[in-house]
């Protein structure tokens, strides 16, 4: 698929989308605005090459048979911003929000098995939070979210990364257990294990106090809340 001003209708391009009277934002940062418009989930960013990333990387991610959002609008908007949109993934919830309804153990397998086939097809994500993975509930086949970041790389700092990131935001939801027999099963050994234990650590270190110290925090630290 072309990186194109309009894909898909019923709109016509990227500026009638980021215009359109029923748009709602639900987040405003300094680089980026988060937005819905009925059935499609958007991001507008300063960086039009962010948007155009993100969104050959659906094209890419789903082409490869991982289940990602379908790319519905994309486009250089005539502000010189970048706007990419997808289809609402139905029925499908973070899995920090629902972890506590899985089957645990299925689920521990799930996120374990999406990180190992991320990184055997040298990819990284680099922003690989529980709630940039998507479930129905009681199921165990995951949707990921979020990937203007990937990266095509071998680096194993770059998965030691993606796999403290998912310990972290398991935090006060996944007992120690559970992260060892995640790691297992992604094909780790005890060498990895502390490398992402110490990875983790130092996420939690750069997470604001006041959030580090309650439990569990919906989507946080995620960058596309």
């Amino acid at each position: 698929a072309e990186w194109v001003n309009a894909i898909g209708a019923p709109y016509q391009n990227a500026d009638e989308v980021a215009a359109h009277p029923d748009l709602i934002i639900k987040r405003q940062l300094a680089d980026r605005i988060n937005a819905e418009l009925g059935d499609l989930v958007l991001k507008i960013t300063n960086d039009p090459e962010e948007a155009k990333a993100e969104w050959y990387n659906h094209v890419r991610f789903l082409s490869a048979g991982f289940r990602v959002p379908q790319p519905a609008v994309g486009g250089l908007l005539k502000d010189g911003r970048g706007l990419f949109a997808t289809v609402r993934l139905k029925n499908q919830y973070p899995m920090d929000d629902v972890w506590r309804t899985l089957d645990r153990r299925r689920a521990v397998i799930a996120v374990a098995d999406l990180a190992r086939r991320l990184h055997l097809c040298s990819l990284v994500h680099k922003d690989l939070y529980l709630c940039h993975m998507f479930v129905e509930k009681g199921g165990d086949e995951l949707s990921l979210i979020d990937l203007a970041r990937v990266e095509r790389t071998r680096s194993k700092r770059l998965r030691v990364k993606d796999l403290a990131a998912l310990v972290h935001s398991s935090r006060g939801l996944a007992s120690r257990t559970d992260l060892m027999r995640g790691l297992k099963r992604y094909g780790g050994d005890k060498k990895l294990a502390r490398r992402v234990l110490k990875k983790a650590a130092r996420i939690a270190r750069h997470v604001p106090k006041n959030v580090r110290d309650r439990t569990h925090v919906p989507h946080t630290p995620c960058t596309s809340e």
